[in-house]
């Protein structure tokens, strides 16, 4: 049974969750997600901040329901 660690990033995730298990290329996983590979790999690193449009990208190619990658999107921190 595969654990990750609660505080895993979205790049540790996508690449256990989706990547390892099938043998998919980052390129190949791009072209599923209808992302530049450049920026794929930006998000699989951590240099690029997911957003909404990154959100819909990766779960129509990895047919995960949005909500999941939608809660790697930070939220702005109010004055308190």
């Amino acid at each position: 049974m595969l654990q990750l660690d609660p505080n895993a990033g979205i790049g540790t995730l996508i690449r256990e969750l989706y990547l390892k298990p099938t043998g998919m290329s980052e390129e190949e996983a791009a072209q599923l997600c209808k992302l530049p590979v450049d920026e794929f790999v930006a998000i699989l690193r951590g240099e690029l901040p997911m957003n909404h449009m990154r959100a819909l990208s990766l779960s129509r190619g990895f047919n995960t329901h949005i909500s999941f990658f939608q809660s790697y999107i930070s939220k702005p921190q109010g004055d308190s």
